[in-house]
């Protein structure tokens, strides 16, 4: 367990110092643009982050009365921040109104525990923000196989949209957004990056890469059990209401 959580602190420290590379940079203006798209979708009270990126650029564009970063490592640059393992979040179950999974998800090789957590946390008609690799992409590659990625020199675990969306409908999410983007390959170098800035108009209408990334959101949806009762208790009032007696 001990080996567990600093290897959870370990992946979620590179993955914080990576968003303030070059490419990290760029990468966290795409998923703003992406968020940004979303403002009249998400509003609310009580909004949390899993895992801190940099900047965290697109918290900006979220209409959230509260918003805090829960992030496993210390940083006494950010004391605003909360630290805690993502899988035992110190916050109250369903008390929150939006949760967002910026490459969390592919930090994880157990998905089940993290989207435990979340769904423990976020309250009925909640809505999960998740931003993965998509794992068919060269970025997908790049976390699984190379040598130093946006997790250090720790692996990720990608899994498609389909995937995740299978794993999560069965607890009642429906899904209400979905979009690819970013076409851009995994290259240090920013003079190769900027080289290959414009995949990302050309992609929007044809690509011959499949995305990097890809934004998805879900509502969390609860059964009912109590409507159908009192439904059955007013109808039999009803029956005992002198308009439904005898006139004679």
């Amino acid at each position: 367990m001990k080996v567990l959580a600093e290897e959870q602190k370990k992946r979620f420290e590179m993955l914080d110092a990576w968003f303030s590379s070059d490419h990290g940079l760029r990468v966290g203006q795409a998923i703003r643009e992406e968020i940004a798209d979303m403002r009249g979708l998400l509003s609310g009270q009580n909004l949390i982050q899993l895992g801190s990126c940099g900047r965290n650029l697109w918290l900006s564009e979220l209409p959230y009365h509260n918003k805090w970063i829960i992030k496993p490592h210390w940083d006494p640059s950010r004391i605003s921040h909360c630290n805690s393992l993502l899988t035992h979040l110190p916050i109250d179950q369903e008390s929150v109104d939006c949760v967002i999974a910026p490459l969390t998800i592919d930090a994880f090789k157990n998905k089940e525990s993290i989207l435990d957590e979340m769904d423990r946390v976020l309250k009925p008609m909640g809505y999960l923000v998740i931003i993965g690799v998509n794992p068919y992409s060269l970025w997908g590659f790049w976390l699984r196989f190379s040598q130093y990625s946006c997790f250090g020199n720790l692996h990720g675990f990608p899994r498609s949209m389909l995937s995740l969306k299978c794993m999560i409908q069965h607890c009642g999410y429906q899904q209400c957004f979905a979009k690819d983007f970013y076409f851009i390959p995994p290259a240090q170098s920013n003079t190769v990056i900027r080289s290959f800035s414009f995949l990302n108009q050309v992609g929007k209408m044809v690509s011959l890469l499949p995305s990097a990334f890809y934004c998805v959101v879900f509502q969390k949806h609860v059964v009912n059990y109590i409507e159908p009762l009192l439904v059955a208790s007013q109808k039999e009032l009803l029956k005992t209401s002198p308009l439904y007696q005898p006139l004679c």
